[in-house]
């Protein structure tokens, strides 16, 4: 399988340009090691290559924990990192391309208006994760939102074990690994 671009005489320089156009796409940890490239400038042969460049153009690390031969993808970083559903399906991918089918992220990762039920965003960015099932644990103190809904929400969360809103990385794991043998 080969990619290629509408103008066929555009060659692209480096990886850096690559992975900056790449990231348009909404799986672009996928497409890059379908990428031919014109040069033999920088070439991307596996997904561990791809992983520390990409990282490069990315403000967080993913860190993956196995335990038993399940991986979980662990988000970290200083800033919000899930504005909209689009950067959410792009954690996703990326996670899922290194075989995470979990992940953990911070409160502190995801946009206040994630919060705010009125705005959507919330149920926007779990169907992602439901469709492509993939469960997510949600690590915060929500006990300084005061809305009803918003607590029947996590509550609801919570009891189905898709998406799990805990307080410590360690009851996220184990949220995670809820229903495996370990």
């Amino acid at each position: 399988m080969s990619f290629r671009t509408r103008n066929e005489e555009k060659s692209y320089t480096s990886c850096k340009s690559v992975l900056l156009r790449a990231k348009d796409f909404s799986f672009a940890p996928t497409l890059i090691p379908l990428l031919r490239y014109r040069n033999d400038k920088a070439c991307v042969t596996n997904r561990y290559e791809f992983s520390s460049l990409y990282s490069n153009y990315l403000s967080m690390d993913i860190n993956l924990i196995n335990i038993n031969d399940v991986y979980i993808a662990e988000i970290v970083s200083d800033t919000i990192e899930i504005n909209n559903a689009q950067d959410a399906l792009n954690i996703l991918a990326n996670c899922a391309y290194q075989d995470a089918r979990r992940i953990i992220i911070d409160q502190k990762n995801i946009t206040d208006s994630f919060f705010d039920l009125k705005t959507t965003l919330a149920g926007d960015i779990l169907q992602k994760f439901s469709n492509y099932n993939v469960k997510l644990a949600i690590v915060g103190d929500f006990s300084v939102y005061s809305s009803k809904s918003l607590r029947d929400f996590i509550y609801e969360s919570n009891k189905a074990g898709r998406i799990s809103f805990v307080t410590t990385k360690n009851e996220a794991v184990e949220a995670l690994l809820n229903g495996i043998r370990v």
